[in-house]
C-alpha cells in the first residue's frame, strides 16, 4: 500500500464543531485545527517524498514479518498517528483559555487542564484499539496493540522530551480510570476500551534496538510535518525544500577539482618495493578504497583505514560521490568529527571543493547559515528559515561534531530527536570515532548498524589506528582497504619520523623524580633548538603543565627561536595565527602544545617531543612530523612526565599499570610497525572483561533499557563527554586583532550580547539567530575553568562571569590562570 493512500480518520464524522475550533492564532488571524491536522498531512507526505522515506515507514512492519492485513493496519496507524497529533486541541479549555474561541469562553467547566498533547494520545488509542480485533492472530493482534500504544507516547511527547515508557503507561492508565478526559473532550464520543500498555511483545519479535529507533523516527516525522504546518501559517510561506542532494552537481564539482584528474590520470602500482614519491602510494589506497566500495555497494557499513598524512578526507569525499553516483536514495552528507579543530580544517576543504550553498557547519563556533538571497536587503533576513533550516539540518552536505551527531541518535531532547527524518537515506563520515570510551564501543558499533540498516544509512568509518571495532558485535563490515599493512610498513610512512626513547629511561615504580626528567626534556630541546634547522613540536597531555612549562621556556635564552603556545583555549583567530606563520616557512619555532594540535591542526614539524598517552594519540602526533616526508633527520622523543591515567581514566587503551603505552617494549613495536590490531586486540579483551563482570552499565543493563525504553538511561550510556560542574565560563573583556588585522572590542560583544537578551521587540527565532551570530564572538573572549572561586568579576550574564580588565591576566599573550583564581586549578 502507498503511504498516500493509506485511510484518514473521518474528522468532520466523528468531531463535533470541527471547523469551529482554532489550532493557532497571530493577529487577526485564525487556523482551524482541520486546517491544521490536513496541512501536518500534507508536509508528511511533502517530507515522505523529498527524503524518500516509504521502506523507513515499512521497516518495523516488514521486521515484524506481519502479514498483509497488518502490515495495512500498521501504515494506518503509522500516518494517522502524524494526522491526529494535535487531536486533543478539541479540549474545550485549550479553545477557551489558549485560542481565546468565543463559542468555548463561557463554558462552565474547571477551565485548568488545557493539556492537548496527553489527549491527543488518548483519542488516538481510544479510535484504533477497536480496529486491531478484526486481526485473527493472537500474537499479531498483540503486536499492533503494542505499535499503538508506541505511536500514542510519540504524539503525547511532541512538546516535550522522551522520559521513560513505563511512567507514561502509567499516567495514560491514570487519565483512563479517572476519566480525566470527560469534561474536556466534549466533542468525540469516547468509545468502551481496554487498551495494551505495553511493549513486550513487540520486543520479543525483534530486537529492542529497532523499536527506539522507531519511535524516534515517527516522533521525528510528526514533529517535522507539526513544524512546517505551523510555519507556514504563522510565517505565511510554504515550506518548499528540504536542500537535499538531487543532481549531479556535487559530483561533478568534486570530480572537476585538479587533484581528482591526476588521480584519474595515475596508473595503480602493484608493486611499491621501490617506490619513493608519497603520492604514489596515496593514489594506491585512493583507487584500491574506490574499487572495494564499487563491489559491495550494497552493505552499509565500511572501515577506511590508512596511515596519516595519505589523504583520507580526499579518499572519503571520492567516496562518497561514488556512492551518490551509484545509489539515487541517497541525498545528504554528514562529515562527524570529534573535535572542533578537525570540523573547522574540513569544513575549509569542503568549502573549497563546494562552495558555501552546500555546506553548513553546526557546531557551538559557528553562526547559523544563511542563505543569502537577492532581495534580502529589501526586506530583511528571513530568520524563521534560517532557525528551520538549522533546527531540521536543511543542508546537503553538514560538518560537525561526533557529540552533536550522538544527540540525534540518542538524546531524549525533542530538539535532537526532530531531526532524526532528515538524517535519513545519508552518508555519514565518521573520523576518529574511537576518540570516545572505548566503554561503549561495542553498543556504539552494534547501534549504528541497527541506525544504517532501518534508515538506509551508509557509514564510513576512517582513522589512522583504526580498531576493527566490528570484532566486539560480530556485524558485518567491509574493510575498503584489503592489506592496510602494506601501506603502514612502506618506509615512507614507517621511517618517515625516527622514534626516541632515551627520555623513557628510568624506573616508574621506584621513586620518580619528576623535576630530574623535566630537566632531562629541557636539556634535549635546547640540543635540538641550537641546530636550527627545522621547528620543534612539543605535546603535553595536561593544559596545566603544558602552561608552566611555556612559561619556563619564555623565561631561559633561546636564541633565534619564537616559544608559542597552542592549547583549546585558544580561539580560532588565535590558532590560526600561530598555524599560519608555521606554514609561512617560518622555521624558528618551539611550539608549546596539548592534545589540541594532535588532530585538525594542519601542521608540518621536524622535531617532537610528547609526553606518552595512548598509542592512538602516539600516532597522531607523529602525523605532525614531517608530515610530507621531505625533512630528513625528523625524530620525535617520548618523555613521560604527567600520568596518563589522570587524564584518560578509565581508558582501556592504557592498559593496567600502562601496560598498553610506551613504556611496554612491545608497544614500542606496535607503534613502529604501525601494528594496531595487535594492540586493539589486548583492548578489546579489556573491554569484553570489564562487559562480563555484573558492573554498572554492563551488557544486560543496557539490553534492559532498550526493552523497557528507558531513553533517560540510554542517552546517560551515550553520553560522549561528561558534564563537569566544577567549570567556571568567564569572559575576559580585551581587544583582539582579527586575521585581517581588524580589532575586535570585547566590550562592544559583551554589549551587544546583553542586548539581544533583553531586546523585547524581536521575535523567538531572529533571536535564535542572533545569538548564534553573538556567540561566535564571545568564544573569542571566554574561557573554561575548572576550581572553586573566581576572585572578582564585573558583570555575570547566565552561566559567564565578565572581567572588565581581562587584559590584566595575559602574560606573553596566555592566560595566568593563578592571577584570575588564585589557586592551582587546572584549564578545561
Amino acid at each position: 500500500m502507498q503511504i498516500e493512500n493509506v485511510e484518514l480518520f473521518d474528522l468532520d464524522g466523528k468531531i463535533k464543531e470541527i471547523d469551529k475550533m482554532y489550532a493557532h492564532t497571530k493577529e487577526n488571524y485564525k487556523e482551524t485545527l482541520k486546517e491544521h491536522l490536513y496541512k501536518t498531512y500534507e508536509y508528511f507526505l511533502f517530507l515522505v517524498k523529498e527524503k524518500g522515506l516509504g521502506k523507513q515507514i515499512k521497516f518495523l512492519a516488514e521486521k515484524l514479518k506481519l502479514s498483509e492485513e497488518s502490515e495495512k493496519l500498521f501504515l494506518k496507524f503509522f500516518v494517522n498517528a502524524v494526522f491526529l497529533h494535535d487531536i486533543g486541541k478539541i479540549n474545550v479549555n485549550f479553545q477557551s483559555v489558549k485560542m481565546k474561541n468565543d463559542i468555548y469562553i463561557k463554558n462552565d467547566v474547571d477551565k485548568s487542564d488545557t493539556n492537548h498533547s496527553l489527549l491527543s494520545a488518548f483519542i488516538y488509542l481510544n479510535i484504533y484499539t477497536e480496529e486491531v480485533e478484526v486481526i485473527m492472530s493472537k500474537k499479531e493482534k498483540r503486536i499492533l496493540e503494542g505499535i499503538l500504544f508506541l505511536n500514542s507516547y510519540a504524539i503525547s511527547k511532541h512538546h516535550s522530551s522522551f522520559d521513560i515508557i513505563n511512567e507514561y503507561g502509567k499516567k495514560i492508565g491514570n487519565f483512563m480510570k479517572k476519566e480525566k478526559y470527560k469534561d474536556t473532550c466534549q466533542h468525540y464520543e469516547v468509545k468502551k476500551f481496554n487498551p495494551t500498555i505495553s511493549i513486550n511483545d513487540v520486543c520479543e519479535k525483534i530486537p529492542p534496538e529497532y523499536v527506539f529507533i522507531y519511535i524516534r523516527f515517527l516522533f521525528s516525522c510528526i514533529c517535522t510535518a507539526d513544524f512546517y504546518a505551523t510555519g507556514s501559517f504563522m510565517n505565511s510561506k510554504a515550506q518548499n525544500t528540504l536542500n537535499t542532494i538531487k543532481d549531479e552537481k556535487i559530483i561533478e564539482k568534486y570530480r572537476n577539482t585538479e587533484l581528482y584528474k591526476i588521480i584519474g590520470k595515475s596508473v595503480k602500482v602493484n608493486d611499491l618495493t621501490n617506490v619513493s614519491d608519497i603520492n604514489i602510494l596515496r593514489t594506491n589506497l585512493f583507487k584500491e578504497a574506490e574499487e572495494n566500495i564499487k563491489n559491495n555497494l550494497n552493505e552499509r557499513i565500511f572501515y577506511l583505514e590508512a596511515p596519516t598524512g595519505s589523504g583520507k578526507t580526499n579518499m572519503s569525499i571520492n567516496l562518497a560521490t561514488v556512492l551518490l553516483e551509484n545509489d539515487k536514495s541517497l541525498n545528504r552528507l554528514f562529515y562527524i568529527f570529534p573535535f572542533n579543530t578537525l570540523v573547522e580544517q574540513t569544513e575549509k576543504q569542503l568549502l573549497d571543493i563546494f562552495g558555501e550553498n552546500y555546506i553548513a557547519t553546526l557546531n557551538s563556533l559557528t553562526p547559523y547559515k544563511e542563505n543569502k538571497k537577492s532581495d534580502e536587503e529589501d526586506f530583511g533576513k528571513d530568520y524563521e528559515q534560517i532557525l528551520l533550516d538549522r533546527q531540521f539540518i536543511h543542508y546537503p552536505i553538514v560538518v560537525t561534531t561526533h557529540v552533536n551527531f550522538f544527540s540525534y541518535l540518542f538524546n531524549i531532547g525533542k530538539e535532537s530527536i526532530f531531526t532524526l527524518a532528515n538524517v535519513a537515506n545519508s552518508i555519514i563520515i565518521f573520523d576518529e570515532i574511537q576518540s570516545y570510551k572505548n566503554s561503549i564501543w561495542k553498543y556504539v558499533i552494534n547501534l549504528l548498524e541497527k541506525y544504517a540498516e532501518f534508515l538506509n544509512l551508509k557509514i564510513i568509518i576512517m582513522s589512522a589506528t583504526l580498531p576493527k571495532l566490528s570484532n566486539l558485535t560480530g556485524e558485518k563490515v567491509v574493510t575498503l582497504i584489503g592489506n592496510p599493512k602494506k601501506y603502514f610498513e612502506h618506509p615512507i610512512f614507517r621511517e618517515r619520523v625516527k622514534l626516541d626513547y632515551s627520555l623513557l629511561n628510568f624506573e616508574l615504580k621506584g621513586n620518580f623524580d619528576r623535576n630530574m626528567e623535566e630537566e632531562k626534556l629541557l636539556l634535549k630541546i635546547k640540543e635540538i633548538a641550537k641546530k636550527n634547522d627545522g621547528n620543534i613540536l612539543v605535546e603535553f597531555i595536561r593544559k596545566k603543565t603544558a602552561y608552566e612549562f611555556f612559561e619556563k621556556l619564555n623565561s631561559l635564552n633561546f636564541e633565534n627561536r619564537k616559544i608559542m603556545l597552542i592549547t583549546s583555549d585558544d580561539n580560532k583567530i588565535e590558532r590560526n595565527r600561530i598555524i599560519n606563520y608555521l606554514k609561512n616557512g617560518n622555521e624558528d619555532v618551539i611550539l608549546v602544545a596539548t592534545q589540541v594540535i594532535e588532530a585538525g591542526v594542519d601542521i608540518d614539524v621536524k622535531y617532537g617531543f610528547k609526553n606518552i598517552s595512548t598509542l592512538d594519540s602516539e600516532e597522531q602526533f607523529l602525523g605532525r612530523i614531517n608530515r610530507n616526508s621531505r625533512k630528513k633527520g625528523a625524530v620525535v622523543f617520548f618523555f613521560y612526565l604527567d600520568d596518563p591515567k589522570r587524564i584518560y581514566k578509565e581508558d582501556h587503551r592504557l592498559g593496567d599499570e600502562l601496560s598498553l603505552t610506551l613504556l611496554n617494549e612491545k608497544n614500542r613495536e606496535n607503534l613502529l610497525n604501525k601494528d594496531f590490531n595487535s594492540f586493539y586486540e589486548a583492548v578489546f579483551r579489556k573491554i569484553v572483561k570489564k562487559i562480563e563482570k555484573n558492573e554498572k552499565g554492563n551488557e544486560e543493563d543496557i539490553n534492559r533499557n532498550f526493552r523497557d525504553l528507558n531513553f533517560f538511561e540510554i542517552e546517560a550510556v551515550f553520553k560522549l563527554i561528561d558534564e563537569d560542574k566544577n567549570v567556571f565560563k568567564v569572559f575576559l573583556n580585551r581587544n583582539i586583532t582579527d586575521e585581517s588585522g581588524n580589532i575586535i572590542n570585547g566590550q562592544e560583544v559583551w554589549n551587544d550580547f546583553f542586548s539581544i537578551l533583553i531586546d523585547q521587540e524581536i521575535g523567538f527565532a531572529e533571536r535564535k539567530v542572533k545569538l548564534s551570530q553573538i556567540y561566535s564572538k564571545l568564544n573569542n573572549f571566554i574561557y573554561e575553568i575548572r576550581g572553586t572561586q573566581i576572585i572578582t568579576y564585573t558583570d555575570i550574564i547566565g552561566d559567564i562571569y565578565y572581567i572588565e580588565n581581562g587584559e590584566d591576566y595575559f602574560e606573553n599573550g596566555k592566560l595566568n590562570i593563578k592571577k584570575l583564581t588564585g589557586e592551582e586549578v587546572e584549564f578545561i
